[in-house]
């Protein structure tokens, strides 16, 4: 589920950061509650999908494409 979290962060950088983003955000804690911070992906994962949405939602405001 990390995995498919940042593969989504990574896609919210492109394609509608404002709908892409916070469902991958979601499923990157989801991950965290399910199988612990102990995981080394994990927390990576959180972190990624956060900084991916902040930097898709700049983008997006700055190339004035939409963000939903």
């Amino acid at each position: 589920m990390a995995t498919f979290a940042v593969f989504a962060g990574l896609a919210a950088l492109v394609y509608y950061p404002g709908r892409i983003g916070p469902g991958a955000i979601f499923i990157a804690l989801l991950a965290a509650a399910l199988g612990g911070s102990d995981r080394r992906l994990v927390p990576l994962a959180v972190i990624a999908t956060t900084l991916s949405w902040l930097a898709g939602m700049v983008i997006a405001v700055l190339l004035e494409n939409p963000i939903f």
